[in-house]
């Protein structure tokens, strides 16, 4: 093997072989030509980089320079009294749209295309929901489970149906099926900030000892009292006429009021004599419609006095007139509880009738309701006798609805016949003092089925009736009267029958069907 000597330095030397000497230059060659090949990849590497990097700059900048444009032209682009549209696209279809469609389904009462239109968007489940959940039903007669599902609804966060509830029902009456117990209603009270859009309140009796704790909170918790409009309170017994006012005056923005006290109470309904002290006299300026039932039982004595001291002018008024039934009935009651006092239910015919003269021709609608009793009793007469003879009906000058209830009809089949009580409701119009802006009287009719030997007897009495309330509708006490309207019974709904009914009615009012336009619905 040949052997070269190879000198590194003065001190070292290093003795390789011919062979060994070959390889090393070959790897040196190939080291050199490896590097020479990196170092041009890295350069042409570097040069793309530096490309990519200025096609970006290039590309941001026009972009930028489109985007800038764009946002020009939306800026210019406004639709006159909307907001300014950020987007060249609709993302959702127009509201006015939406409500038309959900006005439609509601007409057509098609209600399972109305929920399903609540899954399309949350837009959509807001316009639905107000024709789907207008009223809310919370009621003792309703399983404990249900009514802890309902209040968990109210209170998740994601509820969608509560800010659409315009209408809340309380129903608080006993339940033997499922029991009664206090506090079921307690847990309504912390959602009640969630119905926001709740006007009606209408409630049964809420003064009962299952809910008065409930009932005491709802009336503190003012935010809501203060959204209510219509406020029903159905056979509700207050236990003083300071529970009554304070109950009707935690409803500051009250328009429409209705109530209807408890008969059977009455006995343990100890009012008193006299009035609250003056803070409770304030008035409900708002109040415009006032619908009172029983309304002249010794109760309601006080309640028309703080009407009138405070100033309420309601331009609405519906009332039951009282009969003598009342009065037995309430005497039969009171008979072992000494509260009963002879002519105490006429005080509260005359305190009703002083403040009808401070209402004065502010009135403009009066709804009476007789209450005419069945023949056999023979008390019902005595109506509207007893009304007429300790009520003054003549401040009463402003009226521009009258709605008479009942005018109680045996139906035959060709003719119409008066029955009882009803001959008196001539006697109580020519009472009516002269109604310069009355253009339309309601009679609410009853049908009435007598025995024929009553209905030949009471044939004549029947004729003068009608008679003179033909002679009295078209007489000097109506002079803006035009529409004569009778409310015909639902046992009547037939389309042959509102013809002939209404045929007949012209045949007994000749005069009225001359000078007035006769309708009749149900």
């Amino acid at each position: 093997m040949d052997v070269a000597t190879v000198s590194i330095s003065e001190s070292r030397t290093f003795t390789v072989t011919v062979t060994e000497y070959e390889r090393l230059i070959e790897e040196n060659a190939r080291l050199r030509y490896e590097n020479e090949f990196l170092s041009r990849e890295n350069q042409e590497l570097k040069l793309s980089e530096e490309k990519t990097r200025r096609e970006f700059e290039e590309a941001y900048r026009s972009s930028l320079i489109r985007e800038q444009g764009r946002m020009c032209a939306l800026e210019n682009y406004r639709v006159s009294g909307h907001m300014q549209y950020q987007h060249t696209r609709w993302s959702a279809m127009p509201h006015e749209i939406v409500v038309q469609i959900m006005d439609y389904l509601h007409q057509q009462d098609d209600k399972k295309t109305l929920l399903r239109c609540a899954l399309v968007c949350r837009s959509w489940a807001s316009s639905s929901r107000k024709y789907t959940f207008t009223s809310l039903t919370v009621s003792l007669w309703t399983s404990g489970a249900r009514r802890l599902r309902l209040y968990g609804l109210l209170d998740h966060p994601l509820c969608t149906f509560a800010s659409a509830v315009r209408m809340l029902r309380i129903d608080a009456d006993s339940n033997e099926r499922y029991g009664t117990y206090a506090g079921w209603l307690d847990p309504l009270i912390p959602c009640l900030h969630k119905l926001s859009a709740v006007q009606h309140l209408d409630c049964t009796p809420i003064t009962e000892w299952h809910c008065q704790s409930a009932w005491r909170a709802l009336l503190r918790t003012h935010t809501f009292t203060a959204q209510i409009v219509d406020l029903t309170l159905r056979g509700v017994a207050f236990d003083s006429i300071e529970a009554f006012v304070e109950t009707i005056q935690s409803f500051p923005l009250l328009v429409h009021l209705k109530y209807e006290g408890e008969h059977s109470s009455v006995a343990r309904n100890t009012w008193g004599d006299s009035l609250p002290s003056l803070p409770y006299w304030k008035s409900l300026p708002n109040l415009r419609s006032l619908e009172i039932a029983q309304s002249f039982l010794p109760w309601s004595r006080l309640v028309w006095r703080w009407l009138h001291i405070s100033q309420t002018r309601p331009s609405v008024l519906s009332l039951d007139a009282v009969t003598l039934n009342d009065f037995m009935d309430l005497h039969q009651i009171n008979k072992d509880h000494s509260l009963f006092r002879r002519g105490e239910q006429f005080r509260s015919l005359e305190s009703f009738s002083q403040y009808l003269q401070f209402l004065g021709p502010a009135l403009e609608v009066l709804k009476i309701n007789f209450r005419f009793s069945h023949p056999d009793t023979r008390h019902g007469y005595m109506s509207i006798p007893l009304f007429l003879e300790n009520v003054d009906l003549s401040p009463v000058v402003g009226l521009r609805l009258l709605d008479l209830i009942p005018l109680e009809v045996h139906f035959l089949p060709e003719d119409l016949h008066i029955t009882h009580g009803s001959t008196l409701l001539p006697i109580f119009l020519s009472r009516m003092p002269r109604q310069e802006r009355l253009s339309e009287i309601i009679f609410e009719i009853r049908e009435a089925v007598y025995p024929e030997d009553v209905l030949d007897e009471a044939q004549a009495e029947s004729d003068e009736a009608w008679r003179s309330l033909d002679t009295l509708l078209t007489g000097p006490s109506f002079p803006a009267l035009k529409d004569l309207t009778f409310r015909l019974p639902v046992s009547r709904k037939w389309f042959d029958d509102m013809f002939l009914e209404l045929e007949l009615l012209g045949r007994k009012l000749p005069r009225c069907q001359t000078k007035f336009r006769l309708r009749t619905f149900f």
